[in-house]
């Protein structure tokens, strides 16, 4: 299968498109290097520069590398940027999603998997949140992941495409960016190494899901690829990814 992976240069992306080579699938990649890095690709991945929210760069990548499938990693993942810019984050988790869409569709794509995030959608939770726990974001960009969804959902039934919206719970791994907020892992095992002191926010009683990148890379993969009587055309499929774990 043809799978075109927005964001592959990232953190998790690239773990995706890894995954995806290990099967024998044919793998290109749409990024804009803003948080990627081309040496998380290997060698002789096809890797189209460019932003989702221009269509024009979006509809260059589709043309030549025409795939069958699609998964969007690209976003705009900071909260407190999208706090402090939410128009910004708007652009680029709905203008640019929807681009991506109408590309999708205009070369029939068959599945679309997209990178939800549980951590934001269900809002303050203190038990584990199943898939049917109400959406409750209360950021930017837990908003932007909730209407993400929604848009999939129509295009999906619009379309009749299979489409699937992976919430991830916290993650980390190789590759992970030690400077954003999101990379808390990364962040505390650079301080550690560096014989400098991690601080943590709050009373040190919180509780977060990790999961580690590779495994969320196994779900897009299944996501993808696999069949089940879940996965139908012309719907949407929303899945938690986490361990259940609190740490």
């Amino acid at each position: 299968m043809k799978i075109l992976v927005t964001g592959g240069a990232g953190f998790i992306g690239s773990h995706i498109v890894d995954a995806l080579l290990a099967k024998g699938h044919s793998v290109a990649v749409l990024d804009d290097l803003s948080s990627g890095s081309r040496e998380n690709l290997p060698a002789g991945v096809p890797l189209h520069v460019g932003d989702i929210v221009d269509p024009v760069a979006v509809a260059a990548a589709f043309d030549t590398e025409k795939p069958d499938a699609v998964c969007h990693q690209a976003a705009q993942m900071s909260v407190s940027r999208s706090v402090r810019e939410p128009l910004f984050d708007a652009k680029v988790n709905c203008i640019g999603l929807i681009n991506v869409l109408d590309a999708a569709v205009r070369h029939r794509c068959r599945r679309f998997v997209f990178a939800s995030s549980g951590g934001v959608l269900y809002g303050d939770v203190t038990v584990p949140a199943p898939e049917n726990t109400p959406a409750n974001p209360v950021s930017p960009y837990g908003i932007t992941k909730w209407v993400g969804e929604r848009y999939l959902a129509f295009y999906a039934a619009e379309h009749g495409m299979t489409a699937v919206a992976l919430r991830y719970s916290n993650v980390y791994g190789p590759r992970q960016n030690p400077h954003g907020e999101a990379g808390v892992v990364a962040i505390f095992s650079k301080k550690l190494l560096a014989g400098e002191p991690a601080t943590i926010n709050g009373d040190g009683r919180y509780v977060r899901d990790y999961v580690y990148g590779p495994d969320v890379a196994a779900a897009n993969l299944a996501a993808l690829t696999r069949a089940s009587p879940r996965l139908s055309a012309g719907s949407l499929t929303s899945l938690n990814i986490g361990t259940g774990v609190g740490t």
